[in-house]
């Protein structure tokens, strides 16, 4: 049936098809269901076989948790000490 229909298995080949469209896919959205929705649509058009929601879900959580932290690096790398301390006696106050 794969075959046929010119279909990419799930497992190693898609792994990094999924890897890469949630990476990307992260850096603009936040909320996972809008995620795992994304990365349905894109492995259609690619002609992957889809994997379990489980995985989906996983994958999501990982990779939207390491993109998050990706951005807030980059935040926090721009602040100067002053604001970082300004920062942090607002979040004492709050």
């Amino acid at each position: 049936m794969r075959k046929y229909f010119n279909v990419i298995p799930n497992g190693k080949q898609t792994r990094p098809i999924i890897i890469n469209i949630l990476t990307e896919a992260a850096k603009v959205k936040d909320h996972p269901p809008d995620l795992i929705n994304i990365a349905i649509e894109e492995l259609v058009k690619s002609r992957c076989e889809l994997p379990s929601f489980r995985v989906l879900d996983e994958l999501t959580d990982q990779i939207r948790r390491a993109v998050n932290q990706e951005l807030f690096q980059l935040v926090f790398s721009r602040l100067s000490s002053e604001q970082i301390h300004s920062f942090n006696e607002f979040h004492k106050k709050h």
